[in-house]
Parts: C-alpha cells; sequence; structure tokens
C-alpha cells in the first residue's frame, strides 16, 4: 500500500475493539467500530510493525497480513487485507482503494456487471484472488468453533 492509507500505530484507537461483541448477529455500533479500525489496519499490510504494535492492544493472539497481486491484460488488482484471531472470534479484514497504487484504482474501474449477475466485475476478480485466504478463515472459523 502506499502512504496514502497507512497512519502511524500512535493514531490507531487502543479501544478499537472494547465495545466488540463476536456474539451479535445484528448491526451493532461496537463491532462497526472496531471493524472499521481493523479495514484500517489492513492497509499496513506492507508495515509489519504496525500490526504489531496494534494488534495485541485489540486482544489479537495473531494477525497474519496478506497480498494478493495480479497485473495482467485481463485485469488486474491488488487485494490485501489481514486474517486475525482473538479469544473470541476469527476476523478477516479487507483494505479498500488505495489512491497511490494503480490496481486498486483499474479494479474499481472494472465496472462492467457479471452476465446475469450483480456483481461488479473488478471487485469479482479481487474477491477471486483472495479466495484462498477466505477458505482458510471459514475453517479456521470451523476448527476453533469461534464466529467469522
Amino acid at each position: 500500500m502506499s502512504t496514502l492509507v497507512e497512519i502511524p500505530p500512535d493514531q490507531y484507537s487502543a479501544t478499537a475493539f472494547a465495545n466488540f461483541n463476536a456474539a451479535m448477529n445484528d448491526l451493532n455500533i461496537g463491532n462497526a467500530r472496531a471493524m472499521m479500525w481493523m479495514s484500517q489496519l489492513a492497509y499496513e499490510t506492507g508495515r509489519q510493525s504496525t500490526i504489531d504494535a496494534v494488534a495485541p492492544q485489540w486482544g489479537f493472539v495473531s494477525v497474519v497480513p496478506f497480498v494478493k497481486l495480479k497485473t495482467d491484460i485481463e485485469g488486474s488488482f491488488d487485494t490485501t487485507g489481514l486474517l486475525g484471531e482473538r479469544a473470541d472470534a476469527i476476523v478477516l479484514a479487507f483494505a479498500g482503494t488505495d489512491p497511490g497504487v494503480w490496481q486498486t484504482v483499474a479494479t474499481d474501474g472494472q465496472v462492467r456487471l457479471l452476465p446475469g449477475t450483480n456483481t461488479h466485475v473488478g471487485f469479482q476478480a479481487a474477491l477471486n484472488g483472495a479466495r484462498d485466504v477466505i477458505q482458510q478463515a471459514v475453517a479456521k472459523s470451523q476448527q476453533t468453533d469461534k464466529p467469522l
């Protein structure tokens, strides 16, 4: 990712997960806030020191970054994110568009819908690129009996 979306560790909220409730299935402001901060941390895949400084404050026992990059004439993407584990949950978070990374901008620009669906071609390609991480998150959730 680029410096346009990264922030220093001391600017992360130490209490981001204070009102997180892994058992909650409905919309909950505490969970929304926690996921917002986790998605921000997903921009830090190139700065492990930031992840290592922030994740323990939020109760994570492990957080593993992933980067799925494809540059191709048929479609390009840069899907990045984090797979984290807490005592009460498995959390999978993705970074969004980074205006300093042309592949993320190109993904957004692939606005054609897949035939017979309501799915954005660029986002589907980025999702497909991370399918193995998604499957890993689901498997970890099932193995540990923790919600994803």
